[in-house]
């Protein structure tokens, strides 16, 4: 919530399929530049140009993470920015069935 301003929004949507289901995470923030989402899943990785907006503070950490798991669970995760627009991240993830018995 940090990226989005006050009086900003922050959606999220769940969508179900039959192979899995999709989170979608829409803001109404700052958005992130080209060069930037070219490191953004990379853990620790964090260029002068990845400070916040206003506290001035690094990132970079989560989104390693969240990659991290998403891949192990099988699935994948995009996201969609444009600088003073905001972004969309999205995670696709498969249904798992436990192969243990109840």
């Amino acid at each position: 919530m940090s990226f989005t301003p006050a009086g900003g929004r922050i959606d999220l949507e769940l969508f179900l399929h039959p192979a899995g289901f999709t989170l979608r995470v829409r803001d109404t923030g700052c958005g992130i530049s080209p060069g930037e989402r070219d490191w953004l899943f990379t853990a620790f990785h964090q260029p002068q140009e990845n400070r916040h907006p206003v506290t001035g503070q690094r990132v970079g950490l989560g989104l390693a993470v969240v990659q991290h798991y998403v891949q192990l669970l099988g699935g994948t995760i995009e996201v969609k920015s444009a600088e003073n627009q905001g972004s969309e991240f999205t995670v696709i993830l498969p249904w798992h069935t436990s192969s243990q018995g109840d």
